[in-house]
């Protein structure tokens, strides 16, 4: 999993992959167990949405649930690869899986843009557009 802006090593109980500074940034937990190829891929699609379509505001924050258990049921973790966007925000829900479908993906992370918006609307979920200043 490691990437040429990760610091740590897979041995870590977390790793960070950061694609911005600590502020302004979208701070995205990834739950993992060991480096099974399912997680692998969740880790590196992630990393391909988040340079796609977040453009270097994003910190992404990998938990190997098999060597910190305990992380997995104070986050209530119940299948992995699970991705979470912390601090929580309305609108927001635990991705679980390869995270292979962009649009689920951004939704999930409470992301929206012209394209989310027939997604979102399908899925019965209140879009509110915001102004950009």
């Amino acid at each position: 999993m490691p990437g040429k802006n990760v610091r740590g090593t897979t041995k870590d109980r977390s790793l960070t992959d950061t694609g911005a500074g600590s502020r302004d940034c979208i701070d995205l937990q990834l739950y993992v167990t060991d480096e099974t190829p399912v997680c692998l891929r969740a880790y590196e699609n992630l990393k391909a949405i988040c340079r796609d379509n977040i453009r270097g505001r994003y910190r992404i924050t990998v938990f190997d649930i098999k060597k910190d258990p305990l992380i997995a049921r104070r986050e209530d973790i119940t299948a992995i690869p699970t991705l979470i966007r912390v601090p929580r925000v309305p609108g927001t829900w635990k991705i679980i899986g390869a995270l292979t479908d962009t649009q689920k993906v951004l939704a999930g992370i409470g992301l929206q843009g012209q394209k989310l918006l027939p997604v979102l609307q399908a899925a019965g979920i209140p879009v509110t557009r915001q102004v950009r200043r």
